[in-house]
């Protein structure tokens, strides 16, 4: 059984504090932060939507395909790697954010108005098809590509790792933890895709669905679990 995440909804401008609510009479500490406050079907990718500067068929246009390159273990080595992205139809949404601001103090735009930190962005479902190696990893999901340009796509997945095709697993005991995970997060800067992988554990049901929120190559974190990094991969587009 596949998992699968995207960019958080609430997304924290610093790591003061990501505990926060709305409340600008709060903690003048507290981090500002961006935070969803609508979304709305795009019945025309092929047209901007309202406060877009560019169509989310500019995204799918721009990244659907096979993304090939190398694959550098934690350890060492190296292999193949491959993320293919393919659109296949499905409800799109444009997102609007706002900077929600608890403790008072952000110097920036008043909330809900347009904010850089907090800027607007599409959510395009994606079929994924993630490979590195032989039989290391040769995993499919479903998943939510968020992107603020076409060309800055960002997204992440996890599976748990009983579920898992290829034969990557954690170094540790798996019998140790309740839940251990598979996780891979990825993101699109100029020509090619930056892809991270790693593995989970953790006694918590909701970790499993998410990634860590301190990835460390190995080691302890919050919340209670362990964590490692399995490798990473820079992809550019097969021109095949």
């Amino acid at each position: 059984m596949l998992f699968l995440i995207a960019c958080t909804t609430d997304t924290p401008l610093d790591s003061t504090d990501t505990g926060i609510d709305d409340d600008t009479g709060g903690d003048p500490n507290a981090a500002s932060y961006c935070a969803e406050v609508s979304s709305s079907v795009v019945t025309d990718p092929s047209t901007p939507s309202a406060g877009f500067d560019f169509a989310a068929a500019d995204v799918v246009g721009d990244n659907d395909g096979d993304w090939v390159g190398t694959f550098e273990y934690s350890g060492t080595g190296t292999d193949f790697g491959q993320l293919s992205l393919s659109y296949e139809g499905g409800e799109i949404l444009a997102v609007v954010q706002e900077l929600v601001n608890p403790g008072g103090t952000d110097t920036g735009p008043e909330p809900g108005a347009p904010d850089p930190e907090c800027p607007s962005f599409y959510r395009i479902p994606f079929e994924v098809y993630l490979r590195v190696g032989d039989s290391a990893l040769r995993e499919s999901a479903s998943v939510e590509v968020e992107a603020v340009t076409a060309s800055s796509p960002s997204l992440r997945l996890t599976v748990a790792v009983e579920d898992l095709v290829g034969e990557a697993v954690p170094t540790w005991d798996t019998r140790e933890w309740a839940y251990n995970t598979l996780y891979a997060s990825g993101y699109r800067a100029e020509d090619q895709w930056h892809v991270s992988v790693g593995f989970w554990g953790s006694n918590e049901a909701t970790s499993r669905h998410a990634a860590p929120k301190e990835e460390a190559e190995t080691g302890t974190v919050e919340p209670s679990g362990v964590s490692e990094s399995y490798g990473s991969m820079l992809l550019d587009l097969d021109a095949c």
